[in-house]
């Protein structure tokens, strides 16, 4: 098993962007098929 302890500090800065952007994405697309977004 590898660690994330090799990476860098920019490197774990931009690791834990994408991974927030990533939630951010599956966030958005649940409201969209959420039916009660579209009823108003």
């Amino acid at each position: 098993m590898d660690t994330y302890s090799s990476v860098s500090d920019t490197g774990l800065w931009i690791l834990s962007f994408a991974m927030l952007l990533g939630r951010l994405e599956i966030y958005t697309l649940l409201v969209l098929l959420m039916p009660a977004f579209w009823q108003k």
